[in-house]
């Protein structure tokens, strides 16, 4: 996420929420699973 927000411009919260919905959408895991793992790996300052 950062070298995305390096080199792209692409903040790393955006990068962050779009792997939260693809892990969720398309992965193997329930979506309390990705929640936690999510919740302390990426940032949601996004969120309002």
């Amino acid at each position: 996420m950062g070298e995305a927000d390096k080199y792209l411009d692409i903040p790393a919260q955006v990068t962050g929420e779009a792997l939260r919905r693809s892990a969720t959408t398309n992965g193997n895991l329930d979506a309390k699973t990705v929640e936690e793992f999510f919740s302390r790996v990426v940032p949601r300052e996004l969120e309002s």
